[in-house]
């Protein structure tokens, strides 16, 4: 679906600027991709698609839009390809799409709005290299005294605790933690997010060297992979679980987990990881 929208869009914007394949492929691609970016065969790059929308003169989300949809239909769509952006480490455009959303008034809800700012204090920290003010927006976006009103808040702690936990600020970093996961039930988090921020409490704990909880909420985590089905982080929770297991001296359940983290590894041809969990395995030799 998504596919067949930045084909449509890209055959809709060119005719209109009464460009042909070829002239709009001269000094970006070729004549051919052109052709099969508008058949659907294929979606551009990030860069290529910047390239596009310059040459264009169109902001680059409306490319992931349908031309004929309500401004609340756009508005969904641009969150789901900021979101998609932001999971390919993609800052850089999102960076971009934010700059132009921002610029629109009266085009976002106030919430629409919180969810632009919040993933603009995110590519603030990943390409500005700046924690200080990342944190102060994504701070900035909060109710008073860190009450959660909303599952997005949830997001939110959840990016102020990744930061302090990169920064090393262990404590701060678990703080945030324990308010995402004291606040889960009551604002339905989706189990994806809920798996992440598990995973992520965990590691705190081990670098604070409480090994006992870690893996209470390492095992929390695999638990809800297994109940969802999904491979979503489950690699890097049972490698996780070996690591905590080997602290708690319990070497045959560590055994155990160097074979499911083994297996899923080989599954998803992480050849990286796989090397980590070998260097793991003569640790128990």
């Amino acid at each position: 679906m998504m596919i067949f929208t930045i084909s449509k869009n890209i055959k809709f914007y060119r005719k209109k600027m009464g460009y042909t394949q070829a002239e709009l492929a001269k000094g970006i691609c070729t004549q051919a991709m052109i052709s099969n970016f508008e058949k659907g065969g294929s979606s551009p790059s990030s860069v290529v698609m910047h390239q596009i929308a310059e040459k264009l003169g169109v902001p680059i989300e409306n490319f992931f839009r349908d031309v004929y949809s309500t401004p609340v239909q756009q508005n969904t769509e641009v969150e789901k390809l900021i979101r998609k952006l932001i999971h390919q480490l993609d800052y850089e455009s999102v960076s971009y799409i934010i700059m132009s959303e921002l610029k629109k008034r009266n085009a976002h809800s106030p919430k629409e709005k919180k969810f632009l700012k919040w993933n603009e204090g995110i590519c603030v920290y990943h390409l500005e290299k700046d924690s200080v003010k990342s944190i102060e927006i994504l701070k900035s976006l909060l109710p008073p005294e860190d009450k959660v009103e909303e599952a997005l808040d949830i997001e939110i702690l959840s990016s102020l605790a990744i930061i302090y936990f990169e920064t090393k600020d262990y404590d701060t970093s678990l703080y945030y933690y324990e308010l995402c996961t004291t606040n889960f039930e009551y604002n339905h988090v989706d189990d994806r997010l809920k798996i992440k921020i598990l995973y992520g409490k965990s590691r705190t704990l081990a670098y604070k060297e409480d090994f006992k909880d870690a893996l209470l909420y390492c095992k929390q985590a695999i638990k809800l992979c297994l109940e969802n089905e999904t491979l979503y982080l489950l690699g890097e929770l049972l490698f996780q679980a070996a690591r905590l297991s080997i602290f708690e001296k319990a070497f045959t359940n560590a055994e155990i987990y160097i074979g499911q983290a083994t297996s899923i590894f080989e599954l998803q041809s992480e050849i990286d990881f796989l090397r980590i969990v070998e260097q793991l395995k003569e640790e128990l030799q």
